[in-house]
């Protein structure tokens, strides 16, 4: 059993002075109670060519089990999901 589930997704804009062209913020529930909010990037030059509600969900995933997900993701140009320091 997941410890979290992903609640609502939202389009939000990228980190300022950032080098990514798109961001949903993911925000991730336990017992009916919203929890952390996860930021997922999409790096310009190609990393906005993957960024969808749906395909932040997937980035998301694999952290459902985490006690402390990350705060950041960042999706590079050729698609792969990288932890990103806050």
């Amino acid at each position: 059993m997941t410890r979290w589930s992903i609640g609502r997704v939202r389009s939000v804009a990228p980190t300022p002075g950032s080098d990514c062209e798109a961001a949903f913020a993911l925000h991730f529930q336990e017992d009916d109670q919203p929890d952390p909010q996860i930021t997922i990037e999409y790096a310009s030059g190609g990393g906005g060519k993957y960024a969808s509600a749906a395909h932040a969900k997937a980035a998301a995933a694999s952290y459902l089990d985490d006690e402390r997900p990350p705060r950041r993701l960042l999706v590079d140009r050729a698609g792969n999901v990288h932890q990103r320091d806050s």
